[in-house]
């Protein structure tokens, strides 16, 4: 949905993340999951897709600005190339840790939050970097900007006391 959105062509997409909300929310809720902590890895998930999609995107960017051997030492994006491969692999390790929190945290497992905070940490370490340098490239907000602005409202809310309290005593 993203990328369309970006290139300003329809999404069609929309329809198939609506009708997997409307599961996700439902299955939680038959499944008598605390409404807080459905809210939480619904939260994560936007933030583990965002975060993935920053991983991918950086590859479509190296390949697009890369040149020839020779004309690589006086590209000007060289050293921005070079953030981007390895922002690739910290968004992507990033990812994995939110994936990897939704269900420790739906399974009431006590390190569900230092997992969250690693996950969060690896989102703003990859994320922002490349979406503000990207916003002077573009000239408007930038589509890597969503992934680390998300996993740092997650990152405060997981380092709040009750957050802790909230996932390991689901009651």
């Amino acid at each position: 949905m993203i990328p369309a959105a970006d290139s300003g062509l329809p999404t069609p997409t929309l329809w198939v993340f609506i009708l997997a909300a409307i599961y996700w929310f439902g299955m939680l809720l038959i499944g008598d999951v605390n409404k807080k902590v459905i809210g939480l890895t619904f939260a994560a998930g936007l933030a583990y897709v965002l975060t993935f999609i920053d991983g991918v995107a950086p590859i479509s960017r190296f390949q697009t600005t890369f040149q020839t051997a020779e004309t690589f030492v006086q590209n000007t994006d060289s050293f921005w190339n070079g953030i981007y491969v390895i922002s690739q692999q910290v968004n992507w390790w990033g990812a994995a840790g939110w994936a990897i929190f939704i269900f420790a945290a739906l399974k009431q497992k006590s390190w569900a939050v230092p997992v969250g905070i690693f996950a969060a940490t690896m989102s703003i370490i990859g994320g922002y970097p490349m979406g503000i340098h990207n916003v002077f490239e573009v000239n408007r907000f930038s589509m890597f900007l969503p992934a680390p602005i998300v996993s740092s409202i997650l990152l405060v809310i997981l380092c709040l006391p009750n957050t802790q309290n909230l996932i390991t005593n689901q009651d």
